[in-house]
């Protein structure tokens, strides 16, 4: 008599099971400790600069224009990037609000030349 696949348990397949390797013996000292710490802290920073900088930048130039600059409306700035290598500056979700009027820039960039143009030489003799 055979046994439906549902009563049957699962097993894993060899390439996934961690029974065979005796973990206990892994020794938890300082450099390992530093390697983790060092691990976990890039993967954090690398997903800060690439998810989250542009938008607390944004954040931290909206409360500058608002206290210093703006005494009469209100200044937002989403997030902002400035690639000093490509002379590029690029914005989202900017906005302007008064009494009477209201400006909205959703997305935008600013390029400006940086490098000298090539211009070749002739090294004919």
């Amino acid at each position: 008599m055979e046994v439906p696949l549902y009563e049957l348990e699962p097993e894993a397949a060899h390439w996934n099971l961690t029974n065979r390797i005796n973990l206990d013996n892994i020794k938890m000292d300082s450099n390992f400790a530093w390697l983790l710490c060092s691990l976990v802290s890039a993967m954090a920073w690398v997903i800060y600069i690439t998810y989250y900088n542009a938008r607390v930048i944004g954040f931290f130039i909206t409360r500058l224009l608002n206290k210093l600059f703006i005494h009469t409306g209100y200044m937002q700035v989403g997030s902002i990037t400035c690639n000093v290598l490509s002379g590029k500056i690029m914005f989202r979700n900017i906005a302007y609000v008064t009494h009477d009027y209201t400006i909205r820039i959703q997305d935008g960039w600013l390029i400006f030349r940086w490098w000298r143009s090539y211009v070749p030489k002739d090294v004919s003799e």
